[in-house]
Order: structure tokens, then C-alpha cells, then sequence
């Protein structure tokens, strides 16, 4: 273009239609946001918590097991005594099996269990659920068994860590966590009716297909389900 050349500016009406093309408003951004009522996309359990109708109860219910795993899993960078880290990870196991089992569990749940000596020496065990389930939210129950059923599959994972780095005498703590954890779970399983048909479910469809005999089958449904021979075991329906 020469220097002679000039350049011409032409005014375009309005409603034309001619010009930069405007942007279109249908491109959205892929990043999850806030949905409409305020709760984030992305999982946070403090409000998982609040959304229970015992928040403080839940909170214990998960505290514990919580800082048990930390408290293992970090000891070796606060202390090198054994003794020191088994004794206090057993009391933080202690703590979190006494609130499951006595408190998180009819609060949350509705269930109860519990075991008695008889006069004949005999052990009687009692299993209740709460007629009232109405008044337990599905945040409850989704708090107090996810968390009783995570608990003891990180204690698995930590007890196989052990046994192939052999470090065989740091592996009675997760087994002590795993004993406790797996008394809780049998006896709020036993509680809860809605449990034992899940049990009931899965041993049926899933583990006896693999050994495809009825009797063992009915044995460990009815050992999980409270069903058959329990020795004792009584099962009350009462008002938590």
C-alpha cells in the first residue's frame, strides 16, 4: 500500500448483522462449582457430619479411628519405643470401640449389643435395634457404617505392610485394631435386619458360588446373621 492510499471507515447501520461475531454464552467452564443450593461437588466430610442429627456423636465416631491411623502410621517419626507406640494406640483403639459400641451406635444407628453372665455361669448375648428407625437419617447411617467398615480395611492394608516388611511385633497392633473392629461389626450386623439381609445376599449370590455347598453357606449366614445355633444369643427389639 502507498503512502498516496488513504483507508476508508465505512459506518455499517444498525441491525445489520455485519461485524465480530459475538461470543456465545453456551461454552461452560469444566470445572465443578457450587451447585444450586450452595454444597460443593466435591466430597467434604465436616459436612457430611453436620448433615447428621448427632453431629458431635459422629464427629467421635469418626475421631478416633482417625487419629489411631495417624498416630500408627506417623509414630515412628515421634518415638522410637514400641511399647510406648503399642500402648497408646491400643487406648485410642480402646476409646473408639467403647464409643462405637456404647454411644454412635444407638445414637446414629439405633442398635445396641451387648453380653451377661448368667447365674449358671453361662454368657448370654443380646443384640437390640430401635423400632423407632424412622428417626435415624440416611446421613447417619452412612456415617456410622462407611466408618465401620473402613476402619478395619486400612488396618488390613497396614497389617500386610508389616508382615512383608517384617517388622512382626508392630503387626499386633492392627490386629488388635482388627479384633475390635470385628467385634463391633458382628454384633451391629446381628442388630440390624437390613444388615443381615445384605450379608444374607452377598454370602448367597457371591461366596457360595465359589464354594458351591449349601451347608457352608447356611453356616455363615447364620454365624454373620445371628441364624441357627448362636449359643444363647437373644435378640430384643427395644426402645434405644
Amino acid at each position: 500500500m502507498s503512502s498516496a492510499e488513504s483507508l476508508d471507515f465505512v459506518d455499517l447501520p444498525k441491525g445489520s448483522g455485519a461485524g465480530v461475531a459475538p461470543i456465545s454464552n453456551t461454552q461452560q467452564s469444566s470445572i465443578p462449582t457450587a451447585t444450586a443450593n450452595g454444597s460443593s461437588l466435591i466430597f467434604d466430610p465436616s459436612t457430611t457430619i453436620r448433615a447428621t442429627s448427632h453431629p458431635l456423636v459422629a464427629l467421635f465416631h469418626v475421631l478416633f479411628k482417625v487419629l489411631s491411623l495417624l498416630f500408627y502410621l506417623f509414630s515412628s517419626f515421634i518415638t522410637s519405643n514400641f511399647v510406648f507406640t503399642f500402648v497408646l494406640s491400643v487406648l485410642l483403639l480402646s476409646a473408639d470401640f467403647w464409643v462405637v459400641k456404647n454411644v454412635s451406635g444407638r445414637r446414629l444407628v439405633g442398635l445396641r449389643w451387648w453380653s451377661s453372665v448368667l447365674d449358671d455361669g453361662s454368657t448370654t448375648w443380646v443384640f437390640e435395634s430401635s423400632p423407632n428407625s424412622a428417626s435415624h437419617t440416611a446421613a447417619d447411617r452412612n456415617v456410622f457404617w462407611t466408618a465401620l467398615y473402613l476402619a478395619p480395611a486400612c488396618w488390613s492394608g497396614l497389617l500386610l505392610l508389616d508382615l512383608v516388611r517384617l517388622k512382626l511385633s508392630y503387626a499386633l497392633v492392627p490386629v488388635v485394631a482388627l479384633a475390635m473392629s470385628a467385634a463391633n461389626i458382628t454384633g451391629f450386623t446381628r442388630c440390624s435386619k437390613d444388615q443381615k439381609a445384605r450379608i444374607n445376599e452377598f454370602v448367597t449370590t457371591g461366596i457360595g458360588r465359589v464354594m458351591g455347598n449349601e451347608g457352608i453357606r447356611n453356616t455363615i449366614v447364620g454365624w454373620v446373621a445371628g441364624g441357627g445355633n448362636t449359643g444363647g444369643y437373644a435378640n430384643v427389639n427395644d426402645q434405644l
